[in-house]
């Protein structure tokens, strides 16, 4: 068919539906087209002359049989639509990657399975439509596109990026790509609250990787790819549905910091024993009811949070001499191990609901400590050398209804109080003279008559109504000074009043 374009000055041309099998030389030369329309023909190549049409900012090119576009296209850098639907293409044609102005691009009802890693340089794009096309994947060069706010695909063939990311929408899915594209050049991947049922598997691709944030999605198990990522120093799997962890933990040994907190853990596999980089683990809220013996291994581990579990042993802990925070809040430990004194370096240690009923002797001689949290336990009594503690400045013991040591009167004193007194009570065994006047005590506190080396005991005002008879087992005491108490009577005493 036979077409006139000798019309002058055209910024404005539609050839759709002439049922053309070529483009019409006469069109090079209309170089102040803006806008044209070759749509619903039978075209099957795109002559170079087109490189000339430098002022096009809209070109529909739908519906006929093109498998290529010219390189002359790069030229048409005034583009702003791009309608390609419905031809033959096998591959994103080469030449749309360097026209960098594109805002809308349409390649619809194609074949084409992969779209090109060029199109990351496409920065004007906005919308990119790719429906009616088998692709199996999308290039996280997508997610190098600023401007990009709807990207449209058919998802029966795609295995990247995954259902639960691309099922979010455009946002979403552009999200995962730029973060994976960032990744390559940071080596920190953050693929948080995506709804992830899985780690992706370009994630196990990706051995340079240094940190890794997946937490708050769904993740039941890693991969066993993950062994590969032995240069990771940081990941996080906080928030998902994680029921058990595999060996690959094991090979993770460049690995400095683990969270793996809101998970349904009830086992640790031995292999975390091989992290000895690690410096910080958290496992809380998850169901674990003991710890690998293994863990010991860990010899740089600082921080490690382990609360809201069901752990009923501290003593696979012990061997974390560098550790300087321990929480195991929530718990159902009944005991602290002499051998918390090897935790030299340690800080803080929380203990509070657990089924305690008090702490051993040794934990005086962890005099690094500056927390020390056991409220809402069974404690009946403290070892008096927590008085040694002198840089504890929080201790928590509410909650504790049938705590008698140290007394209510101490207790209300606060922290500084509370070491204080039991400081006192430590130091008198050397000075064998215990001053405990104005302390406002209704009965002589038990730890006190305890202290069988005193030789001089000072209650002066106090208000004691009576004394315990234990205070007769003071075989040492040599002056026992009461004035200002409500004394009716005493006990039979060896030693003067």
């Amino acid at each position: 068919m036979q077409v006139n374009l000798q019309c002058g000055v055209l910024v404005q041309l539609s050839l759709e539906q002439y049922k053309l099998c070529y483009v019409p030389p006469e069109l090079g030369g209309l170089v102040y087209l803006e806008q044209l329309s070759l749509s619903e023909n039978m075209i099957s190549a795109i002559p170079s002359f087109f490189g000339n049409l430098t002022n096009l900012t809209k070109l529909w090119l739908a519906s006929n049989q093109l498998n290529a576009l010219p390189g002359e296209m790069a030229n048409l850098q005034k583009l702003k639509e791009l309608v390609l639907d419905k031809n033959l293409l096998t591959i994103m044609p080469p030449v749309l990657g360097k026209l960098s102005n594109l805002e809308l691009l349409s390649i619809r009802d194609n074949k084409i399975y992969s779209v090109s890693e060029t199109i990351g340089t496409m920065k004007g794009l906005r919308s990119a439509r790719f429906e009616g096309n088998p692709l199996q994947s999308l290039p996280w060069q997508l997610g190098d596109l600023p401007n990009l706010t709807e990207l449209l695909f058919d998802t029966a063939e795609l295995r990247s990026p995954p259902p639960e990311v691309w099922s979010l929408g455009t946002p979403a899915t552009v999200r995962f790509l730029k973060s994976v594209h960032k990744a390559s050049e940071t080596r920190r991947l953050d693929l948080s609250g995506m709804s992830l049922l899985s780690v992706p598997l370009i994630v196990t691709t990706m051995p340079a990787l240094l940190e890794l944030q997946l937490w708050n999605n769904k993740i039941k198990e890693l991969p066993k790819e993950m062994r590969y990522l032995v240069m990771l120093n940081n990941l996080s799997l906080v928030d998902n549905e994680l029921e058990h962890m595999g060996t690959e933990i094991g090979y993770m040994t460049g690995l400095t910091s683990l969270k793996l907190s809101k998970n349904k853990l009830k086992l640790l596999p031995i292999d975390v024993g091989n992290l000895l980089n690690l410096v910080e683990l958290k496992i809380e809220q998850n169901q674990l009811t003991s710890l690998p013996s293994s863990i010991g291994n860990c010899g740089k581990l600082k921080v490690l949070w382990l609360s809201d579990n069901q752990i009923a042993s501290m003593v696979p802990l012990i061997g974390l001499t560098q550790l300087e925070v321990l929480k195991l809040v929530g718990n159902q430990i009944d005991e602290v191990p002499k051998s918390i004194n090897q935790m030299t370096q340690l800080r803080e240690l929380h203990l509070a609901w657990n089924r305690l009923t008090t702490l051993p002797r040794e934990i005086g001689e962890v005099t690094s400590l500056e927390k020390l949290l056991l409220s809402s336990n069974r404690i009946v009594r403290l070892p008096i050398e927590v008085g040694l503690l002198t840089r504890l400045h929080a201790l928590y013991l509410d909650n504790n209804p049938d705590i008698i040591t140290p007394p209510k009167q101490i207790n209300n004193k606060g922290t500084y109080g509370i070491v204080q007194y039991l400081l006192r009570l430590v130091e008198s065994k050397k000075t064998k003279i215990l001053d405990l006047t104005r302390q406002e005590f209704d009965i002589v506190p038990p730890e006190v008559c305890e202290l069988d080396m005193l030789e001089t005991l000072i209650l002066h005002e106090n208000g004691l109504p009576s004394l315990r008879p234990e205070i007769g087992n003071m075989t040492n005491l040599t002056a026992l000074s009461l004035t200002g108490n409500y004394l009716a009577e005493l006990p039979g005493l060896g030693f003067r009043v």
